[in-house]
């Protein structure tokens, strides 16, 4: 069982919510992404929050048990089908509305609910180092970054795509003529 994440909790929720908004308008399969969120937060929470891990996987089950009955009946006129809208709808309100308090708790208490703090970022578990590995630790991923990532071909060139300045003051790079009809070519194919 993985560390609870309380933030990674409310990013699956919250992906959730919205596939399903996109299912109630008329994306078909996007309800059992929204159920593979709800998977994904029920995991994250299951250590910590067992209640709340199982409410989600309760909605789980009910949003994929429906997904054929809600494809082939008509949402607005089916009574079977409506009421099964109303309650999903009902469902991750309630699931928003859960997840926001815990949020906010966790605030108030002054809990750090990062996927680092949890132990999860990346979706796996970090495993301490031990004390007298954390020197060792500190200095690999610099260590790697400097001498793989910045290792280039001695004959290895940087040149601008756009030659022409920048306008003053415009730290950000600026599309010139030039630029806009190398895209715009591109795009077209020529």
């Amino acid at each position: 069982m993985r560390p609870s994440c309380l933030d990674c909790v409310a990013k699956h929720v919250t992906s959730a919510a919205s596939l399903l908004s996109e299912f109630l308008h008329g994306y078909p399969k996007h309800d059992l992404r929204a159920a593979g969120e709800l998977d994904q937060a029920s995991q994250e929470s299951e250590l910590e929050y067992p209640a709340l891990s199982e409410h989600l996987r309760q909605a789980r089950k009910y949003i994929i048990s429906h997904h054929g009955m809600l494809l082939v009946k008509d949402r607005t006129e089916d009574p079977e089908a409506k009421q099964a809208v109303e309650i999903i709808s009902a469902e991750i309100d309630a699931l928003l509305d859960e997840v926001s308090e815990k949020l906010v708790e966790a605030f108030a208490k002054g809990q750090d609910i990062s996927p680092e703090a949890s132990g999860t970022a990346g979706g796996t578990v970090i495993a301490p180092n031990p004390p007298e590995r954390l020197e060792e630790a500190s200095e690999a991923p610099q260590r790697a970054f400097t001498e793989d990532v910045l290792r280039m071909p001695e004959d290895f060139v940087l040149t601008p795509v756009n030659k022409e300045p920048e306008p003053e003051g415009n730290s950000r790079p600026w599309p010139t003529p030039s630029t806009v009809g190398v895209i715009a070519a591109a795009a077209a194919g020529v």
